[in-house]
């Protein structure tokens, strides 16, 4: 068994439904969570391999269980395609991969969020019909409101990428929101707080969970 393997098979089986590194990976999808840390300091929580920067979620369909995953492993998760063929490999994926994280950072987020909320209105318009979702954009919203987008998103099948949106911060009560979200909520919507904000509620959540675990 690879280092690889090895470390996989400790840090997914206990997640997993399977007995075997081999089946336990097929119950694993991409959620389309990401997060851009704009440091090298995160760690991939499937291989264990350090100085991360971009992190993408997956999650188990059968126990709900989710993970922190690195540029590397995540292709073992979801087909790449370029110029209509099919990526092979884990070298080729990674390189295509790092070459789209480059060009995805490149265009602008307005249009990719604006991109979304018209699917959303166009599609779920009891919810997203109202004007006030996209002007707001600039603005920015609730925590409550962005955890609704992703939520329908996710239901849709469309990528949601909390770093295309803004949580207003201005607005104490949606300070109270953010620190009312479970860690896995925070972590899924962190890159949409303005960075002066980011290092103080990290902060919290430490002490929150640090209480949690001793109760």
């Amino acid at each position: 068994m690879t280092n690889w393997a090895e470390k996989a098979t400790a840090n997914i089986l206990h997640l997993s439904s399977a007995s075997n590194l081999a089946e336990a990976l097929r119950e694993w999808v991409t959620t389309g969570g990401y997060e851009d840390s704009h440091n090298i300091e995160e760690v991939c929580e499937l291989c264990e391999h350090e100085g991360l920067r971009y992190q993408y979620e997956i999650e188990n369909l059968t126990t709900r269980k989710t993970l922190w995953v690195g540029s590397t492993c995540i292709t073992k998760f979801i087909p790449l395609y370029e110029n209509g063929r099919e990526v092979i490999g884990e070298e080729a994926k990674a390189s295509l991969l790092r070459r789209r994280q480059t060009e995805y950072e490149n265009q602008s987020r307005e249009e990719r969020a604006f991109e979304l909320l018209n699917t959303l209105a166009q599609t779920l318009p009891e919810k997203y019909a109202q004007s006030a979702w996209r002007t707001n954009w600039a603005l920015g919203y609730s925590a409550k409101q962005l955890l609704m987008i992703a939520a329908n998103s996710r239901q849709l099948g469309c990528t949601f990428n909390s770093a295309d949106f803004r949580i207003n911060t201005r607005r104490e009560k949606n300070v109270g929101q953010v620190k009312d979200l479970e860690f896995w909520q925070y972590r899924r919507l962190r890159a949409a707080l303005p960075k002066s904000r980011q290092s103080s509620l990290d902060a919290y959540f430490r002490r929150k969970n640090a209480v949690g675990n001793r109760l």
